[in-house]
């Protein structure tokens, strides 16, 4: 047979499998989607799609060095490919390299100058980088391009409700939950933007909605937690701390919260030992402020017991 009609059927071939892992991917199987992908390499070892496919698929897996060493083929084999310098950025901004996120949007931009979707990351890359005006501006641009990207509404709130704006990114967040209803992210940010504003009905309504639909949301107990300390309300702290740790047992924040809240209610031998695994967990977690933050606190819980 030609070599021309071999690599023709391998090419064929390997568009099956691409076609394949795609739809695995698309029904949230991405062990198998990459398997194929991997079959689709072996037949087409230049075709650009199936690096860039499996590195959004080792994206999911959180295997982000193998999903930036698939982008780099991916841009090896069509440096105009916009898709692999947007799933490159992610990567990279995910691993806590915004600034090298930047320069892969700057360059997809560059490329496709109307697309939401770049417009959006780059925004929360800004914002990573404290850019918070630049991040506005970008979000502001996804949304003239694409009225209903709700990500971008989010986003935007998020960024307004860091920078004190309340009354702003609630309106935000509005607009998301009336785009995606069942978007648990937009309600706990709402309810977060609440608690500033100390409404804390509207707050516990929009933690217990993103729980209803996210009955694993640790982040969300972990707020509606923290309301419910604003109000005094001590034990149902404590309650909503504890189904976060047992949701998420490397939780830091949430070991740390509960420890405070329990030297409310007088409980500093169970403060203490939440402090040690909040602070051990920082470490690993190469948060060093808040790990020295959490040895001072268990130093204090000692002192003033020496003092009793």
């Amino acid at each position: 047979m030609p070599t021309q009609n071999i690599m023709s059927i391998n090419q064929n071939n390997a568009e099956a499998y691409l076609n394949r892992g795609l739809s695995y991917y698309n029904l949230g199987n991405s062990q198998k989607a990459i398997k194929d992908f991997d079959q689709a390499l072996q037949l087409d070892p230049d075709n650009a799609q199936a690096f860039r496919n499996r590195g959004v698929a080792r994206t999911s897996q959180k295997d982000f060095y193998g999903a930036i060493e698939d982008f780099n083929q991916a841009l090896q084999i069509n440096s105009n490919y916009v898709e692999a310098y947007l799933g490159r950025g992610i990567a990279q901004r995910t691993l806590g390299d915004a600034s090298a996120a930047l320069a892969d949007f700057n360059r997809a931009l560059q490329i496709e100058p109307n697309n939401a979707q770049v417009y959006r990351n780059r925004g929360v890359a800004r914002a990573a980088l404290r850019d918070n005006k630049g991040a506005i501006a970008d979000f502001n641009q996804a949304l003239r391009i694409s009225p209903n990207y709700t990500e971008a509404y989010l986003n935007r709130g998020i960024v307004r409700r860091m920078s004190g704006d309340f009354l702003t990114a609630i309106k935000d967040f509005n607009v998301a939950a009336r785009l995606e209803p069942t978007n648990a992210q937009v309600f706990r940010n709402r309810g977060v933007a609440y608690v500033s504003q100390k409404q804390y009905q509207n707050a516990q309504a929009d933690f217990n909605t993103a729980l209803r639909i996210n009955p694993q949301y640790a982040e969300a107990y972990l707020n509606k937690g923290v309301a419910r300390r604003s109000q005094g309300d001590f034990k149902g702290a404590i309650a909503d701390f504890n189904r976060a740790v047992r949701i998420n047992s490397k939780y830091a924040e949430a070991y740390q919260l509960r420890a405070t809240t329990r030297v409310f209610l007088g409980d500093k031998k169970g403060a203490k030992s939440d402090l040690q695994i909040a602070a051990e967990l920082f470490l690993q977690q190469n948060k060093i402020q808040s790990y020295q933050q959490a040895l001072k606190a268990v130093d204090a819980i000692q002192i003033a017991r020496l003092d009793k």
